[in-house]
Formats: structure tokens, sequence, C-alpha cells
């Protein structure tokens, strides 16, 4: 599972990496994007990449396929308690 951290580094949407996909809606995938699965999102969240129909993908949504920035992309741990959001190294 990965967080998606807004430009306020606030987690925005949440979901399951797919790193074997390198295209998404007919196109490529952009370098320094992978593609999450959301499980979770906040309204009217823009995407940060918009891949195939912009109607259906201008906006973060629970269930969509996205390409999201891999700087972006945050693994949340439980630490002492405590969730906390670790760097996303590119393995869950």
């Amino acid at each position: 599972m990965v967080a998606f951290l807004d430009d306020g580094e606030k987690p925005v949407a949440c979901g399951w990496e797919q790193p074997s996909r390198t295209r998404l809606h007919g196109h490529e995938i952009p370098p320094g994007h992978v593609c999450v699965q959301l499980t979770k999102s906040v309204p009217s969240v823009p995407a940060p990449v918009v891949l195939g129909d912009p109607d259906e993908n201008a906006f973060l949504q629970s269930g969509g396929f996205f390409a999201l920035p891999v700087d972006k992309l945050r693994i949340p741990s439980i630490v002492n308690g405590l969730v906390e959001l670790q760097t996303y190294s590119g393995k869950c």
C-alpha cells in the first residue's frame, strides 16, 4: 500500500502499486511514475498525469488506475503505535 501526497505534503489518496504495468489506458507510464490502483481518494484532487480519456481520468478517484509520481509516494507503517509515512523506495 502507498499513500500519495499533495504539494502541501498531506496524504490525499492511497492504493496498491502496480509496478509491472508499463502502460495505462493505452499510454506509456512516464519515467519517475508508477501505476497505482486507488482504494481511497479525497474528492476533486487533480491527477498529476492524465492518461487516457480526460473526462474519466482528470481527477483521482477510488477504484481507478493512475500514474503517480514516485517522489510523492509514501509507505505507511506503524511505529510505536503511531502511523508514519516512510519514503517510497519502489518496493512495498
